[in-house]
């Protein structure tokens, strides 16, 4: 049986502000660049290869202990201002959240999400699953 936490962060109704994000679909469906399955499945697939590259190695330096570091280092990486924005907006609701339920706060200097999901559950859950979990 997985660590019970993991069934609760992965629910939607955890309150760390994931559901206002729609990585762009929402736009890309407007524009009439998402017309079908084959366009929608492409998209999966290139917001998974992202999420591996661009969010993963941030999570695990922060998982490893270098949290200050990876979260300068994601901000810097993440020139968006759209996209850092709701990075850091989303990191201190999952901080926040986290805090509530596990009784433990975390200081970073802009807290992004990917850095924010590292430290808060390094000492709580494996990092295969912490991944997985933000995979999914």
């Amino acid at each position: 049986m997985r660590d019970p936490l993991l069934w609760q962060l992965a629910d939607s109704a955890f309150p760390a502000g994931g559901f206002a994000h729609s990585f762009g679909f929402e736009a890309l469906r407007a524009m009439g660049l998402l017309r079908d399955e084959v366009e929608l499945a492409a998209r999966l697939s290139e917001l998974a290869w992202h999420t591996g590259y661009a969010v993963l190695p941030f999570l695990a330096a922060a998982y490893a202990g270098d949290a200050r570091t990876a979260d300068q280092a994601c901000d810097r990486f993440t020139n968006n201002h759209v996209a850092n924005r709701a990075s850091r907006a989303q990191g201190g609701a999952f901080l926040l959240a986290i805090a509530a339920v596990l009784g433990v706060g975390h200081e970073l200097p802009c807290g992004h999400l990917p850095v924010a999901f590292g430290v808060a559950l390094a000492d709580r859950l494996a990092l295969a699953d912490v991944r997985e979990l933000v995979m999914y």
